[in-house]
């Protein structure tokens, strides 16, 4: 049976600063260096304009594969708990080579369902000693808000269940789901870590 659960909203959470009080005179005096800065020209306030414009840029830059609405490309990568992930193959109709490399415990999907698979990469850039690619992540594919992550009792071949790497180690990996073969909706595939904070993760366009 596909087991399927209801994505949380898309967030993004705020950081807030705690800026320590100033003695009333260290107050009165920054203002009045503000006051003749202003005086001498317009200048730096345009220079600070430009330094927000690109802080911002960067953030927005940042955002790419945060939701379905701007995914990333197989291919593109992206920092997960230390690990440089890379989606490098998908395939959505793969039932017949899943059942094939599972062997005699292969099930088939359920009605009107199909196996799809997903192949990926990635580069420990972390400092852990006990990290694991295996369980420090969790992948599914993402169609119309659902993630479908249960490929019952089948196991595609490449699933890495090997131990710790060192830092700068490149490991692959694999994993299947049965999804809805008369679907509407785009496939994505789904990345993220083990914790279970409600996190929408990273997605990849997967067709």
């Amino acid at each position: 049976m596909t087991r399927q659960r209801s994505a949380s909203p898309n967030a993004t959470a705020a950081t807030t600063r705690r800026i320590e009080g100033r003695r009333p005179l260290a107050a009165a005096a920054g203002a009045a260096l503000l006051l003749g800065l202003a005086a001498c020209g317009g200048e730096d306030a345009s220079g600070s304009g430009t330094s927000g414009s690109g802080a911002s840029g960067d953030g927005a830059e940042n955002t790419a594969g945060t939701s379905a609405e701007s995914p990333l490309a197989i291919g593109d990568s992206v920092e997960v708990w230390g690990w440089d992930v890379t989606v490098t193959a998908v395939e959505l109709d793969a039932t017949e080579s899943i059942m094939a490399e599972t062997g005699m415990l292969a099930q088939e999907p359920d009605p009107g369902h199909q196996f799809a698979k997903v192949t990926y990469e990635g580069t420990y850039q972390g400092d852990e000693a006990d990290n694991s690619f295996y369980s420090d992540l969790v992948i599914a594919f993402w169609i119309d808000g659902v993630e479908y992550d249960d490929c019952g009792a089948n196991v595609p071949a490449g699933l890495y269940i090997g131990g710790s790497v060192d830092q700068g180690d490149t490991v692959s990996s694999a994993f299947c789901a049965q999804i809805p073969a008369d679907r509407t909706g785009e496939v994505f595939v789904n990345v993220k870590d083990w914790q279970p904070t409600g996190q929408t993760g990273f997605f990849f366009a997967a067709e």
